[in-house]
């Protein structure tokens, strides 16, 4: 059975916004989405810059080659603005960050 790529996406949309809830903005003028996720050991939020979660969108209408790589190389850009201060050790030292917008 063949799935239209829209109805999927638009699925995709519908869940992330069901787990994530509202944006979240964040005081380095970054918009967030955050997720809990359930552990033994308690809930553990997850944030997700909305860079990453851009990249992920315009990948998934990139026309071509050309329009990949740019969507990469913004979403590049965007995220080393965010890391900078995380590797100086000037952001808190109380959450776990990944070097690709995931704190």
């Amino acid at each position: 059975m063949f799935v239209e790529l829209d109805s999927v996406l638009e699925r995709a949309d519908v869940e992330l916004r069901g787990r994530t809830g509202e944006p979240r903005n964040r005081t380095d003028g970054f918009t967030s989405f955050v997720a809990s996720i359930e552990t033994d050991v308690g809930v553990v939020e997850v944030e997700i810059l909305e860079p990453l979660l851009i990249l992920g969108r315009r990948l998934q209408h990139a026309a071509d080659v050309d329009a990949a790589a740019s969507a990469l190389r913004e979403a590049d850009e965007a995220l080393d603005l965010w890391e900078e201060p995380r590797r100086a050790g000037r952001e808190r030292h109380d959450a776990t960050w990944l070097p690709f917008g995931v704190e």
